[in-house]
């Protein structure tokens, strides 16, 4: 089976075991273009070893949705044991513990936002004359900024599965 020829801006396509003769597009699209233009071609390989070979390949590599599975599996499971926690509470209960996760993530970085307040009242003081300090005052936040979403990204992912629990028991009242 001959896997691709080009032919000036047109390509010769073959997908699986048929060929499309001076194809646009590389793809089963252009298959489906044109496919008045499908010739069978004259193949040693037959489908069933086509299907085969692509199930033991799957063996060996894996599949891309069992892999991404694998990796939430462990949030999904305390999603599962945080919830069964929430089973019993009222809807104010439940606003109550939304206002607990708020809470947890103002406590977490309230030191970062007092100190970028005071560089951001620091910086409006600072007159038009002295533009470099300013600027590096600017440059001081833009850091402090930074460091403050790594902090808040930290506290998310320590209460991300009682988070989507209290999102999903909400949902479903």
């Amino acid at each position: 089976m001959r896997w691709g020829k080009l032919i000036g801006p047109k390509m010769w396509f073959f997908w699986h075991d048929f060929v499309c003769a001076k194809c646009d597009y590389a793809t089963p699209i252009g298959l489906q273009r044109i496919r008045s233009r499908i010739v069978r071609c004259q193949t040693s390989l037959s489908p069933y070893f086509c299907i085969m070979l692509k199930q033991l390949l799957k063996k060996l590599i894996g599949d891309k949705a069992e892999g991404d599975m694998k990796d939430i599996r462990p949030v999904v499971d305390a999603v599962h044991a945080v919830e069964s926690e929430l089973l019993g509470l009222s809807d104010d209960a439940l606003r109550a513990r939304t206002a607990v996760l708020k809470s947890r993530i103002a406590t977490h970085i309230s030191s970062q936002t007092e100190e970028a307040d005071a560089l951001r009242h620091k910086a409006s003081e600072m007159g038009e004359a002295d533009l470099e300090a300013k600027e590096a005052v600017y440059e001081s936040l833009d850091a402090l900024e930074n460091e403050i979403n790594v902090s808040i990204e930290e506290v998310l992912e320590v209460i991300m599965p009682e988070a989507f629990a209290v999102i999903k028991e909400t949902a479903r009242r």
